[in-house]
Protein backbone atom coordinates (compact mmCIF):
# COMPACT_ATOMS: atom_id res chain seq x y z
CA UNK A 1 0.00 0.00 0.00
CA UNK A 2 2.50 2.29 0.67
CA UNK A 3 4.39 1.86 -2.53
CA UNK A 4 1.02 2.77 -4.69
CA UNK A 5 0.86 5.64 -2.29
CA UNK A 6 4.37 6.51 -3.17
CA UNK A 7 3.71 5.37 -6.73
CA UNK A 8 1.39 8.11 -6.94
CA UNK A 9 3.29 10.50 -5.29
CA UNK A 10 6.37 10.42 -7.74
CA UNK A 11 3.51 11.16 -10.45
CA UNK A 12 1.84 13.73 -9.18
CA UNK A 13 5.37 15.38 -8.69
CA UNK A 14 6.15 15.04 -11.97
CA UNK A 15 3.24 16.77 -13.51
CA UNK A 16 4.24 20.18 -12.11
CA UNK A 17 7.49 19.12 -14.23
CA UNK A 18 6.02 18.33 -17.26
CA UNK A 19 3.38 21.44 -17.01
CA UNK A 20 6.78 23.23 -17.41
CA UNK A 21 8.73 21.45 -19.72
CA UNK A 22 5.45 22.00 -21.87
CA UNK A 23 5.03 25.70 -21.23
CA UNK A 24 8.95 26.22 -21.82
CA UNK A 25 8.66 24.40 -25.03
CA UNK A 26 5.68 26.57 -26.28
CA UNK A 27 7.49 30.15 -25.08
CA UNK A 28 10.73 28.88 -26.69
CA UNK A 29 8.10 28.60 -30.16
CA UNK A 30 6.82 31.59 -29.74
CA UNK A 31 9.74 33.43 -29.54
CA UNK A 32 10.79 31.73 -32.74
CA UNK A 33 8.02 33.05 -34.37
CA UNK A 34 8.18 36.33 -33.31
CA UNK A 35 11.81 36.57 -33.88
CA UNK A 36 10.87 35.43 -37.21
CA UNK A 37 8.09 38.34 -37.58
CA UNK A 38 10.91 40.48 -36.02
CA UNK A 39 13.50 39.56 -38.32
CA UNK A 40 11.08 40.31 -41.58
CA UNK A 41 10.02 43.50 -40.50
CA UNK A 42 13.95 45.21 -39.59
CA UNK A 43 15.98 42.83 -41.37
CA UNK A 44 14.55 42.01 -44.24
CA UNK A 45 11.43 44.93 -45.00
CA UNK A 46 13.26 47.97 -42.93
CA UNK A 47 16.77 47.41 -44.13
CA UNK A 48 17.91 50.71 -43.70
CA UNK A 49 18.59 51.53 -48.13
CA UNK A 50 14.82 49.80 -49.01
CA UNK A 51 13.08 51.88 -46.09
CA UNK A 52 14.61 54.90 -46.79
CA UNK A 53 13.89 55.06 -50.71
CA UNK A 54 10.30 53.56 -49.99
CA UNK A 55 8.82 55.87 -47.13
CA UNK A 56 7.49 58.34 -48.81
CA UNK A 57 5.66 55.69 -51.24
CA UNK A 58 3.67 53.58 -48.34
CA UNK A 59 0.09 53.73 -48.51
CA UNK A 60 -1.10 56.68 -46.25
CA UNK A 61 -3.87 55.99 -43.70
CA UNK A 62 -6.26 58.24 -45.49
CA UNK A 63 -6.19 55.80 -48.57
CA UNK A 64 -8.14 52.88 -48.80
CA UNK A 65 -8.77 49.74 -51.43
CA UNK A 66 -11.87 49.45 -52.29
CA UNK A 67 -13.66 46.90 -54.61
CA UNK A 68 -10.41 44.57 -54.98
CA UNK A 69 -10.57 41.74 -57.61
CA UNK A 70 -8.97 38.98 -58.36
CA UNK A 71 -7.04 39.46 -62.28
CA UNK A 72 -4.20 36.93 -62.42
CA UNK A 73 -1.30 34.96 -60.64
CA UNK A 74 2.22 36.59 -61.06
CA UNK A 75 5.64 35.77 -60.16
CA UNK A 76 5.43 36.60 -56.31
CA UNK A 77 1.69 36.43 -55.79
CA UNK A 78 -1.82 37.15 -56.63
CA UNK A 79 -2.25 40.13 -59.28
CA UNK A 80 -5.81 42.02 -58.64
CA UNK A 81 -7.40 44.88 -59.72
CA UNK A 82 -9.59 47.59 -57.95
CA UNK A 83 -9.91 51.42 -57.06
CA UNK A 84 -7.75 53.75 -54.88
CA UNK A 85 -10.12 55.88 -53.06
CA UNK A 86 -8.47 59.21 -51.25
CA UNK A 87 -9.59 60.68 -48.22
CA UNK A 88 -10.97 63.88 -50.69
CA UNK A 89 -13.42 61.19 -52.46
CA UNK A 90 -12.00 60.94 -55.49
CA UNK A 91 -10.93 57.19 -57.08
CA UNK A 92 -8.79 55.78 -59.32
CA UNK A 93 -8.33 52.27 -60.94
CA UNK A 94 -5.57 50.78 -60.11
CA UNK A 95 -3.67 47.01 -60.50
CA UNK A 96 -2.23 45.47 -57.12
CA UNK A 97 0.88 43.43 -57.26
CA UNK A 98 0.44 41.38 -54.27
CA UNK A 99 3.22 39.15 -52.38
CA UNK A 100 1.21 35.43 -52.16
CA UNK A 101 0.54 34.82 -48.03
CA UNK A 102 2.96 33.24 -45.48
CA UNK A 103 6.11 34.43 -47.48
CA UNK A 104 9.72 33.48 -46.33
CA UNK A 105 12.64 36.14 -45.65
CA UNK A 106 14.38 35.70 -48.85
CA UNK A 107 11.09 36.34 -50.66
CA UNK A 108 9.80 39.02 -48.91
CA UNK A 109 13.58 41.03 -49.02
CA UNK A 110 13.25 40.08 -52.93
CA UNK A 111 9.31 41.40 -53.18
CA UNK A 112 10.19 44.81 -51.71
CA UNK A 113 13.73 44.96 -53.60
CA UNK A 114 10.53 44.64 -56.71
CA UNK A 115 9.31 47.56 -55.10
CA UNK A 116 12.35 49.74 -54.71
CA UNK A 117 13.24 49.28 -58.09
CA UNK A 118 9.90 50.15 -59.58
CA UNK A 119 9.50 53.31 -57.76
CA UNK A 120 13.50 54.01 -58.51
CA UNK A 121 12.91 53.42 -62.36
CA UNK A 122 9.29 54.29 -63.15
CA UNK A 123 10.16 58.11 -63.36
CA UNK A 124 9.25 58.16 -67.04
CA UNK A 125 5.82 59.56 -68.80
CA UNK A 126 5.97 56.08 -71.15
CA UNK A 127 6.54 53.06 -67.96
CA UNK A 128 3.67 51.92 -65.58
CA UNK A 129 3.48 54.50 -63.06
CA UNK A 130 3.80 53.76 -59.12
CA UNK A 131 1.38 55.21 -56.52
CA UNK A 132 1.76 53.71 -53.56
CA UNK A 133 3.44 50.41 -51.88
CA UNK A 134 3.16 48.54 -48.43
CA UNK A 135 6.11 46.92 -47.05
CA UNK A 136 6.40 47.89 -43.59
CA UNK A 137 4.00 45.52 -42.88
CA UNK A 138 2.11 41.87 -44.01
CA UNK A 139 0.28 41.90 -46.86
CA UNK A 140 2.78 44.01 -48.83
CA UNK A 141 1.41 45.31 -51.87
CA UNK A 142 2.63 47.38 -55.01
CA UNK A 143 -0.42 49.73 -56.42
CA UNK A 144 0.14 51.10 -59.56
CA UNK A 145 -1.84 53.22 -61.75
CA UNK A 146 -4.27 51.14 -64.22
CA UNK A 147 -4.80 52.52 -67.16
CA UNK A 148 -8.09 52.56 -69.72
CA UNK A 149 -8.81 51.36 -71.74
CA UNK A 150 -5.71 49.13 -71.00
CA UNK A 151 -3.92 46.45 -72.33
CA UNK A 152 -2.70 46.78 -76.09
CA UNK A 153 -3.27 43.84 -77.02
CA UNK A 154 -6.99 43.77 -75.41
CA UNK A 155 -7.37 46.64 -77.09
CA UNK A 156 -6.15 45.79 -80.83
CA UNK A 157 -8.49 42.92 -80.38
CA UNK A 158 -11.33 45.36 -79.34
CA UNK A 159 -10.28 47.44 -82.44
CA UNK A 160 -10.78 44.15 -84.33
CA UNK A 161 -14.28 43.22 -83.40
CA UNK A 162 -15.47 46.74 -83.63
CA UNK A 163 -15.99 47.29 -80.33
CA UNK A 164 -15.11 51.10 -79.75
CA UNK A 165 -17.95 53.70 -79.31
CA UNK A 166 -18.55 56.18 -81.91
CA UNK A 167 -17.06 59.23 -79.76
CA UNK A 168 -13.76 57.12 -79.23
CA UNK A 169 -11.19 59.44 -80.52
CA UNK A 170 -8.93 55.85 -81.00
CA UNK A 171 -11.15 54.14 -83.46
CA UNK A 172 -9.18 54.96 -86.57
CA UNK A 173 -6.11 53.03 -85.97
CA UNK A 174 -4.00 54.58 -88.69
CA UNK A 175 -0.78 54.16 -89.19
CA UNK A 176 -0.06 57.49 -87.51
CA UNK A 177 -1.63 55.78 -84.26
CA UNK A 178 0.79 53.05 -84.87
CA UNK A 179 3.50 55.52 -85.04
CA UNK A 180 2.26 57.24 -82.10
CA UNK A 181 2.42 54.43 -80.01
CA UNK A 182 5.46 53.00 -81.03
CA UNK A 183 7.31 56.46 -80.75
CA UNK A 184 6.15 56.34 -77.31
CA UNK A 185 6.99 52.67 -76.29
CA UNK A 186 10.57 53.29 -78.13
CA UNK A 187 11.05 56.30 -75.79
CA UNK A 188 9.95 54.67 -72.58
CA UNK A 189 12.86 51.49 -73.94
CA UNK A 190 15.59 54.21 -74.37
CA UNK A 191 14.96 55.27 -71.04
CA UNK A 192 15.66 51.96 -69.18
CA UNK A 193 18.81 51.59 -71.73
CA UNK A 194 20.43 54.87 -71.28
CA UNK A 195 19.37 55.46 -67.57
CA UNK A 196 19.24 52.58 -66.15
CA UNK A 197 21.17 50.50 -68.43
CA UNK A 198 18.25 48.01 -68.16
CA UNK A 199 16.85 45.38 -70.66
CA UNK A 200 13.05 44.83 -70.76
CA UNK A 201 13.04 41.57 -72.04
CA UNK A 202 9.41 41.02 -72.75
CA UNK A 203 8.67 43.80 -75.25
CA UNK A 204 4.77 42.85 -76.61
CA UNK A 205 1.41 44.28 -76.91
CA UNK A 206 0.33 42.42 -73.93
CA UNK A 207 2.64 44.35 -71.65
CA UNK A 208 1.80 47.75 -73.04
CA UNK A 209 -0.73 49.98 -71.36
CA UNK A 210 -2.82 52.38 -73.39
CA UNK A 211 -4.57 55.33 -72.10
CA UNK A 212 -6.96 58.37 -73.35
CA UNK A 213 -5.61 60.20 -76.39
CA UNK A 214 -3.50 56.38 -77.60
CA UNK A 215 -1.32 57.44 -74.73
CA UNK A 216 1.33 54.42 -73.91
CA UNK A 217 3.20 53.20 -71.04
CA UNK A 218 5.80 50.28 -70.61
CA UNK A 219 5.16 47.61 -67.70
CA UNK A 220 5.78 43.86 -67.57
CA UNK A 221 9.28 44.75 -65.58
CA UNK A 222 9.66 41.70 -63.89
CA UNK A 223 12.05 40.61 -66.30
CA UNK A 224 14.34 43.93 -66.07
CA UNK A 225 14.13 43.77 -62.42
CA UNK A 226 15.16 39.85 -61.99
CA UNK A 227 17.87 40.05 -64.15
CA UNK A 228 19.37 43.30 -63.07
CA UNK A 229 18.86 41.71 -59.50
CA UNK A 230 21.07 39.13 -60.83
CA UNK A 231 23.68 41.49 -62.35
CA UNK A 232 24.38 39.35 -65.50
CA UNK A 233 23.42 39.49 -69.17
CA UNK A 234 22.12 35.56 -68.99
CA UNK A 235 18.62 34.97 -68.62
CA UNK A 236 16.36 32.55 -68.68
CA UNK A 237 14.82 32.28 -71.89
CA UNK A 238 11.71 29.89 -71.17
CA UNK A 239 9.33 32.70 -69.65
CA UNK A 240 8.75 34.84 -72.25
CA UNK A 241 6.83 33.31 -75.57
CA UNK A 242 9.79 32.33 -78.20
CA UNK A 243 7.92 34.76 -80.88
CA UNK A 244 9.13 37.73 -79.25
CA UNK A 245 12.43 36.67 -78.47
CA UNK A 246 15.51 37.02 -80.56
CA UNK A 247 17.46 34.71 -82.20
CA UNK A 248 20.32 35.28 -78.86
CA UNK A 249 17.93 35.01 -76.37
CA UNK A 250 16.78 31.59 -78.09
CA UNK A 251 20.00 30.11 -78.22
CA UNK A 252 22.55 31.54 -75.86
CA UNK A 253 19.56 33.22 -73.33
CA UNK A 254 21.67 36.17 -73.84
CA UNK A 255 19.43 39.45 -72.95
CA UNK A 256 20.91 42.57 -74.32
CA UNK A 257 19.67 46.02 -75.77
CA UNK A 258 19.62 44.46 -78.90
CA UNK A 259 17.24 41.69 -78.02
CA UNK A 260 14.16 44.56 -77.37
CA UNK A 261 14.76 45.55 -80.44
CA UNK A 262 14.05 42.59 -81.81
CA UNK A 263 10.67 42.17 -79.66
CA UNK A 264 10.24 45.67 -80.74
CA UNK A 265 9.76 44.69 -84.49
CA UNK A 266 7.14 41.60 -83.15
CA UNK A 267 5.37 44.32 -81.39
CA UNK A 268 4.89 46.56 -84.77
CA UNK A 269 3.64 43.18 -86.21
CA UNK A 270 1.23 43.08 -83.67
CA UNK A 271 -0.06 46.89 -84.11
CA UNK A 272 -0.11 46.72 -87.77
CA UNK A 273 -2.37 43.21 -87.49
CA UNK A 274 -4.55 44.58 -84.82
CA UNK A 275 -2.98 41.70 -82.55
CA UNK A 276 -2.56 38.65 -84.36
CA UNK A 277 -0.16 36.57 -84.13
CA UNK A 278 2.28 35.19 -86.75
CA UNK A 279 1.47 31.43 -86.36
CA UNK A 280 0.46 31.36 -89.75
CA UNK A 281 3.64 30.97 -91.10
CA UNK A 282 5.03 27.98 -92.27
CA UNK A 283 8.61 28.20 -90.22
CA UNK A 284 10.90 31.11 -88.68
CA UNK A 285 13.30 30.62 -91.83
CA UNK A 286 10.61 33.17 -93.53
CA UNK A 287 11.94 35.28 -91.10
CA UNK A 288 15.45 35.09 -91.00
CA UNK A 289 16.34 34.84 -94.82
Amino acid sequence: MTGCLLHISESLSFLPLLAFIMKTLLLIRLCIVLGWSMDLSEDSVSAPKLQAALRHWEIPSECALDGVDFWQIGHYGPICKGKLKRKDGSSQPVVIKSLRDGPDKPEAQEFVELVAFHSRVCRHDNLVRVLFCQTARLPMFLVLDQCCPGNLLHFLWSLRNNNLTPADPSKDFSERSVFMVAKQVAAGLDYLSSEHTLVHGDVAARNILIGPGLSARVSGLGGAFRAWRAESALTRAAQVPLKWQAPEKIMMQLNIDRSDVWSFGILLYEMITLGKTMSELNSWSQWLL
